[in-house]
């Protein structure tokens, strides 16, 4: 299965509808790069690294065996995250490698052989497959992150919290020098931008709501 660029699919027509800013305001180019930005700290904030897990055999139809020929296997806990940051689920975000007898060392000494992820077969339910299969007398070990919910679409709530950490970030941007500020007597007083209060605390409660796993999948719409 070829895996998609999941910030592809969030766009800066999104955001513009959401804030209501123009052209005039913030251009496209700088909305491309505070939205992958906010991608990378969604990533930060939801994403759990499970690293070095060692292969087992999860249920009856898991059971990930390690036997020379099997060249499929299923993580643990899923759907599969972004693991490089590249806003793109793809087989660069699982790695994997074996370790394994020594053989031609004569002595109990072991050799670690990396392999390479040919497929995300299925990243919602934790499917990859390998290249080649590795040996039935070693033990595979397997990296990712994990993410609450599914981004190779991505998922709406993964849009809508990617939107609204854009938007706080554009009006970060687009009031620096804006803000009201005053003196009494010594002290200094300065009125932060209610925008971006405004669309950090949205965000703040989206990613909550993703940690919380509270949300159904396929049931949640996104209007933006």
């Amino acid at each position: 299965m070829d895996m998609a660029t999941y910030i592809s699919n969030i766009t800066a027509s999104n955001v513009r509808v959401l804030t209501g800013l123009t052209t005039s305001d913030v251009s496209d180019d700088d909305l491309g790069t505070l939205k992958d930005y906010a991608m990378r700290q969604f990533n930060h904030d939801v994403q759990i690294e499970y690293k070095d897990w060692k292969v087992e055999s999860i249920d009856s139809f898991r059971e990930n065996k390690q036997d020379g020929s099997n060249k499929i296997f299923w993580l643990p806990y899923y759907p599969i995250g972004d693991h490089n940051d590249d806003g793109a689920i793809d087989t660069s975000d699982v790695s994997a490698y074996d370790i394994e007898p020594d053989s031609g060392s004569g002595d109990s000494s072991y050799m670690k052989t990396t392999y390479t992820v040919s497929a995300i077969t299925d990243d919602e339910w934790g499917e990859i497959t390998l290249s080649s299969a590795p040996p039935s007398d070693g033990q595979l070990y397997l990296t990712w992150h994990y993410c609450p919910v599914e981004l190779e679409t991505p998922h709406p709530i993964v849009k809508l919290a990617i939107v609204q950490l854009t938007a706080a970030l554009v009006y970060s941007k687009v009031d620096i020098g804006k803000a009201a500020n005053f003196k009494v007597g010594k002290v200094s007083v300065a009125f932060a931008n209610p925008q971006f209060e405004k669309y950090m605390a949205d965000y703040n409660r989206t990613i909550t709501q993703i940690k919380s796993k509270i949300i159904e999948r396929k049931e949640f719409k996104l209007t933006v």
